[in-house]
């Protein structure tokens, strides 16, 4: 398609390029039709009209009185679509397209810019836009395509939805690119989509099962707020045990109860053993903090068994509080192991402030860092063990039987025994128990030696065992042999158990051809064995 210089003209002067030319004298366009251009007059010259202005622009170097813009084409080509696009980004005027093998898909376009740079915009059959440059005679952008905007179906309340539409230059069909879906919502809020070519529906709402094609965007407000407040440590070496600031709980700020509960994710010794321990903390009891009102205040729980550390659980992380009386705050640390990079803190519930706009807790972030040396005045506390590893025991006699409680098993010396009892995820409560399940060292089951074979253990019974398996006896390690150690209940009252164990004689009768077992004198167990005591769940 061709256009004229009049039709042009029309369509791009603007009025202040008129009144340029209205201080030129009238005899600028003679009776003759030549042009002559005239001095600039002082003042301007009144009376020319726009007719003379575009006759005179009509002639062949007419071009040249508005700037040179076709200066790069001349009239011959202006308005000519038969060059092809990258050509004509490095001409000026305005062009149809004529769709080539390489050119874009568009109908219009125009270039502008000076003899060396010039850029080109390309309007589509949708209204798309596509920018094009050339830089020093050279192109040095192309198909950049600009995105754009569209209403998007009918929304709640009255309120339509809109698509933000993202393409790619030449894009013919705008379904086939990925877009950002806006849908508004009763509340006045709006839910953001993600849809991509698999949504193809122009003007319907995500469907119900369309998580992949076109997922819901999650914002802060679908998260709880404890959770955006979650860190991960430092993933820079480390190369020692450290010492991790996890969060402060300002006690004064207003009454007690629980203020803090979350996951600490850290690992043994080169972290080849990753453990996640519950966190639970309150300023219960803090102003009188001793041995006793310590768990009350803070509790750990390592959520799993840690018996399969490769490096003993020496190395594990432990966890402790310095209290700050002055300032009244209630620190709590995490002691890491080496090589626990990106130890990790996932905050699940936390106190806001309170009406004195004083934080109850502060979570600390990772800009703070480890340190490797140990805080002044901390006081480390005992970690429980989950109660939901290790259902199944091994027994002395080779027996795998199933534990619905805890179970202790008691020796006569543990630092002393040929066997240790302390294996099979059983760890050592004193000396002369260890038990499984994550009771060792709790301070709840206590054992003591109250004579020879004779054991007392307090904190604990087996009266809720009726339907179920209570003691084992000791036997020769391998359980190879005739069993020649009996282990009895000889007391279960107030959460106390009293254990005896025996040699066992044999009594032959020969005229009845029989042999009777019979206890004999208390005996200490083996050092080569233990008695498995099955105990309610504490």
């Amino acid at each position: 398609m061709t256009i004229s210089r009049r039709s042009l003209l029309n369509w791009i002067l603007p009025s202040a390029l008129l009144a340029l030319f209205s201080s030129r004298s009238s005899a600028a366009s003679p009776a003759d039709g030549t042009l002559k251009t005239l001095p600039a007059a002082k003042t301007p010259v009144v009376g020319v009209k726009p007719d003379a202005l575009r006759l005179a622009l009509e002639k062949e170097n007419g071009f040249e009185l508005v700037g040179g813009f076709f200066a790069g084409e001349g009239k011959a080509t202006t308005g000519s679509g038969t060059a092809s696009v990258f050509d004509r980004a490095k001409q000026r005027g305005q062009f149809d397209i004529v769709q080539g093998v390489a050119d874009p898909k568009g109908i219009a376009g125009i270039t502008f810019g000076g003899p060396n740079n010039r850029g080109a915009l390309i309007i589509d059959e949708r209204g798309r836009l596509q920018t094009y440059a050339a830089k020093e005679g050279r192109p040095s952008a192309a198909r950049v395509a600009i995105p754009f905007s569209e209403p998007y179906g009918q929304g709640v309340a009255g309120w339509n939805g809109s698509i933000l539409r993202l393409p790619f230059a030449g894009a013919e069909d705008d379904t086939l690119h990925s877009s950002l879906i806006f849908l508004p919502k009763a509340d006045g809020s709006a839910d953001m989509y993600i849809a991509g070519p698999g949504q193809y529906t122009n003007y319907s709402a995500p469907y119900a099962d369309a998580r992949v094609v076109s997922p819901r965007v999650v914002t802060d407000k679908d998260l709880i707020p404890a959770l955006m407040k979650g860190s991960v440590g430092s993933s820079d070496w480390i190369s020692r045990t450290s010492w991790v600031k996890l969060f402060t709980i300002n006690t004064g700020v207003r009454s007690a109860g629980p203020n803090f509960t979350g996951l600490y994710i850290a690992g043994g010794t080169l972290s080849e053993s990753i453990y996640t321990y519950l966190i639970q903390c309150n300023d219960v009891f803090v102003t009188s903090l001793d041995t006793s009102s310590a768990r009350h205040v803070l509790r750990i729980t390592n959520l799993r068994d840690p018996a399969d550390s490769r490096h003993g659980t020496a190395d594990l992380t432990q966890f402790g509080y310095v209290y700050d009386t002055a300032n009244k705050q209630f620190i709590v640390y995490a002691r890491i192991a080496g090589r626990n990079e990106g130890a990790t803190l996932i905050p699940l519930r936390y106190s806001d402030a309170g009406n004195s706009g004083v934080e109850k807790v502060i979570i600390h972030g990772t800009e703070e860092g480890p340190v490797t040396t140990e805080p002044q005045g901390i006081v480390y506390i005992e970690t429980a063990w989950s109660l939901t590893s290790n259902t199944h025991v091994a027994l002395n006699d080779g027996r795998v039987v199933n534990t619905a409680g805890a179970v202790v098993r008691l020796s006569d010396s543990i630092y002393a025994a040929t066997r240790s009892p302390v294996q099979d995820s059983f760890q050592q409560n004193d000396n002369f128990s260890a038990i499984n399940r994550g009771y060792a060292k709790t301070s709840k089951v206590a054992v003591s030696k109250t004579g020879t074979g004779k054991y007392t253990l307090t904190g604990t019974s087996t009266k809720n065992k009726n339907a179920a398996w209570k003691i084992s006896n000791p036997v020769i390690a391998g359980g190879g042999g005739i069993q020649n150690l009996v282990a009895s209940i000889e007391s279960d009252s107030a959460n106390t158990i009293e254990i005896g164990v025996r040699m066992v004689h044999y009594l032959y009768d020969s005229a009845k051809g029989t042999m009777t077992p019979t206890p004999g004198s208390y005996t200490d167990i083996p050092a080569d064995s233990w008695v498995d005591i099955h105990t309610t769940l504490l």
